[in-house]
Parts: structure tokens; C-alpha cells; sequence
């Protein structure tokens, strides 16, 4: 064979493989490859033709929206119809700015879903005109809940760094001080007798804020870390308990008014009495601190067949309507009863509702002009926590034998 022969077939030959060739263009492969970097991205493709009216989608946007019936339709009103009401003017007065222009378009907004809540969707697109007019707009739909759902957990810690500063550096702190300043008065020599009783109040009812307090920031630390509230559920009476706890709040609030009431005999349950004491107490706090001084402030046990209803009442003005929804809501604060009033966190409240969601109960807030605000708490007398406690079976202790 000549030369020139042989560097004739050396040329039109194929070339050698290489480490990472993919060989020759496959386009079943390629569209494979398109279909899971779109599902892993999750999002989906549209393009708009507005001469014609209509939308085509990729296959995949039905699931992107939840597998709603009938897909998002294929105009863009039936697609307007699945954003939020609270997004749809925005978003629509967004996409009539892009076509005017016409421009690039970039929105994020909710979207419907047959089940649980709103998906947040980015719709990204260019707009493509003839002779200044915009005629098609090609786009991808992408599902950013996920985004969304970190962003907003990250500004939450970011807000609970802010307000556990607040906490230490004024709540923690200012008791702390007074702490520290009474007792140095006390080792230079004490009061005078006439103020030695008040002045053993001040360092006991400081310490026991300190106290409170950081209970309250550990419960509500566990139960954002989803370790929820630990109970040890055993026989108790709500309307002792009541007792007990009025009783200590006697001696701090001795010039206020508290009644206790009882109705049915068996107000008792499988309960754990520490923390339905911190439900009380909380809820009395509450009650004493947004309340007249000159007005009463009352605590029910009532018994019901199978539940048992604590009831906290107080005069005054009542719960904003807007406050309502977010009243159990940790770092919301209620309407200060006075300038003297110490700036809430809104902890007391969450916890109460996390420990009374422990105990498999309920609770209720009303409140208005005429009646006061009440809070009804409803727990059934065998919680589910007791319930599987009891169905446990006994240890078998060392020595003893099965059978």
C-alpha cells in the first residue's frame, strides 16, 4: 500500500476512543439527561405564544404544582387562577411590564395546590418580539418552597439571636443587678428592720424572674429543636392545683383579688402537675399584668366526662383583633398594661400552648370590651402520653421469674 494510501484511510477512519467519550450525539440520552437535571432543579419549561393565546408546558409542570386537575391550563388566565390571591395582582401587572417593553421577566409568587399549603414558584422568561411587539415568551417555572422554607428558618434564627440578646443583656441582667446591689446593702449591715421583710421580697421575687425565665428560653429551645415538652404524667387535682399556685401569688400580689372556683367533685387526671403549675402561672401572670389593680382576677377548674377545663379570666382592655392569630406565637408581645410594664417576649404563652398540646388538650382566648379576656384550657383526664405509659408493661426486676 502507497503512503499516500495509508494517510488516506488514517483520515477518513474513526478516531480512537477516549477516557469520557460519550460517543456519537444520542438524543433519547440527551432528553433523559434534560429530564433529570429539570427534576433535580425542580422546574419546568413553558413558552407563550400570544398571537395564539395559548401556553404549551413540559410534562412536568403538572407535578410541580402538586398534580392539580387538569394541569395549569393552557392560557394564561386558567395560570393566573393558580397564583395566590395575594400575589395574582403583582405578578399579573409584573408580566404586563415585560411584554410592554418588551423586557426579561423574573417573579416569584404562590401558587394553589390540591393539598397542604402554598408552593412558591420563580418563573423566569425572555421575551421575544417582532417589529417591537412581543410575540412569544419562553420561560422555566421553578418550584423554590424548599428555598423559601430555609430562608425564612434563617431569618427566624437570626431573630431569635436578636431577642435572646434582649433577653440576657435586660430581663436576665436588670434582676441580676438588683440582685447583686440588695445584697451588698444586706452585707454592709442590712436596712432598717421596717425594710428587711421588703427588702428579702425584692431578692426572692428577682430570683425567681431569673429563674422563670430561663426555664422558659430552655422549654422553648427543646421544643424548636423538636425535642418537644417532656411530661411525667400522674394523678392530679386541677383545683388543688389551683389553690397552690393562687396561693404563691398571693404573697407577690398582695393587694390583688384572686378567686377560685370549682365546679363538678372530680376534677382530677393523669397529668403532670409541674408543668400544668407552669400553665397556671403563666396565664395568672398574664392575667394580673393586663388587668386593673382594683379588679378581680379568676381561675375555674370545671369537670367535664372526659376532660377537665381550666378557665383564667381578667378584666381590662381587651386582645387587638389582630393580635389574635399570632397570641401563642413565640416573641410576640401583648398590649402593655402600663409604662411599667417589663417588655414581653411572648415565651409565656408558647409554652403554655406547647404543654397543653402535650397533654393532648386545647386552648381558647376570648376577649372583648365587656366580658374581659378569658383563656380556656380543655386537657382530656387521660392524655395520650399517660395512655401509652399505662400500657407499657411492668420492669421485671433481678429476682423475678416470667410465667
Amino acid at each position: 500500500m502507497s503512503s499516500s494510501r495509508a494517510a488516506e484511510e488514517r483520515a477518513t477512519a474513526s478516531p480512537p476512543a477516549v477516557a469520557g467519550d460519550l460517543g456519537p450525539a444520542d438524543p433519547a440520552l440527551d432528553s433523559e439527561r434534560l429530564r433529570l437535571c429539570m427534576e433535580a432543579a425542580r422546574l419546568g419549561t413553558w413558552e407563550w405564544l400570544l398571537p395564539e393565546g395559548r401556553i404549551r408546558w413540559s410534562d412536568n409542570i403538572a407535578s410541580l404544582l402538586g398534580g392539580v386537575p387538569g394541569g395549569p391550563g393552557d392560557t394564561y388566565e386558567a395560570f393566573l387562577q393558580r397564583v395566590l390571591a395575594e400575589d395574582r395582582s403583582r405578578f399579573a401587572q409584573q408580566v404586563a411590564a415585560a411584554l410592554e417593553t418588551p423586557s426579561a421577566f423574573n417573579a416569584e409568587f404562590r401558587v394553589y395546590v390540591p393539598e397542604g399549603a402554598p408552593r412558591w414558584m420563580r418563573a423566569r422568561a425572555r421575551v421575544f418580539a417582532e417589529q417591537g411587539r412581543a410575540v412569544r415568551m419562553l420561560g422555566v417555572l421553578q418550584d423554590i418552597s424548599l428555598e423559601k422554607k430555609a430562608e425564612e428558618e434563617s431569618r427566624r434564627a437570626t431573630d431569635f439571636q436578636e431577642q435572646l440578646l434582649g433577653i440576657v443583656s435586660h430581663d436576665i441582667r436588670s434582676p441580676l443587678g438588683a440582685i447583686i446591689s440588695w445584697a451588698r446593702i444586706m452585707a454592709a449591715g442590712g436596712p432598717p428592720p421596717e425594710e428587711q421583710q421588703r427588702t428579702f421580697r425584692r431578692i426572692t421575687s428577682a430570683a425567681l424572674r431569673i429563674e422563670r425565665l430561663t426555664r422558659l428560653l430552655l422549654d422553648f429551645a427543646r421544643a424548636q429543636l423538636g425535642g418537644g415538652i417532656i411530661l411525667e404524667p400522674r394523678r392530679a387535682d386541677m383545683h388543688e392545683l389551683l389553690q397552690q399556685v393562687s396561693h404563691q401569688f398571693r404573697v407577690a400580689y398582695a393587694d390583688r383579688s384572686l378567686v377560685c372556683e370549682k365546679e363538678g367533685e372530680d376534677t382530677a387526671g393523669m397529668w403532670d402537675p409541674d408543668r400544668l403549675a407552669q400553665v397556671v402561672s403563666n396565664l395568672l401572670e398574664n392575667a394580673l399584668k393586663y388587668s386593673p389593680p382594683d379588679t378581680p382576677v379568676r381561675l375555674a377548674a370545671r369537670a367535664r366526662k372526659e376532660h377537665v377545663v381550666l378557665e383564667v379570666h381578667n378584666q381590662g382592655k381587651p386582645v387587638p383583633p389582630e393580635l389574635m392569630p399570632q397570641l401563642f406565637e413565640p416573641f410576640r408581645s401583648g398590649p402593655q398594661a402600663s409604662r411599667t410594664a417589663k417588655t414581653s417576649y411572648g415565651l409565656g404563652l408558647y409554652i403554655v400552648r406547647e404543654i397543653v398540646r402535650a397533654h393532648g388538650g386545647t386552648i381558647e382566648v376570648r376577649s372583648d370590651i365587656e366580658e374581659g379576656t378569658t383563656f380556656t384550657v380543655s386537657l382530656p383526664r387521660l392524655p395520650p402520653v399517660a395512655a401509652e405509659l399505662m400500657r407499657r408493661p411492668a420492669p421485671v426486676g433481678p429476682g423475678s421469674k416470667k410465667g
